[in-house]
């Protein structure tokens, strides 16, 4: 999370998850994460679905202006 006071903007960097629970028949997840700020949440940012992980690493930066 990094607050930049020149550009007025917010970066909001995803890292990864793990063990996560199980969601499906074959004992995974299809994982994502939704990023969005509120009141406002129309604004929103998803990172990529990873398929059959329990400890996907997204490694993505959104930012709010």
């Amino acid at each position: 999370l990094e607050y930049d006071f020149n550009s007025n903007s917010l970066a909001v960097t995803v890292i990864r998850a793990e063990d996560l629970p199980a969601l499906d028949m074959g004992g995974t997840s299809d994982p994502y994460v939704k990023v969005y700020l509120l009141p406002d949440k129309k604004k929103k940012f998803e990172t990529k679905v990873h398929r059959k992980t329990l400890s996907p690493e997204f490694n993505e930066t959104f930012t709010f202006k």
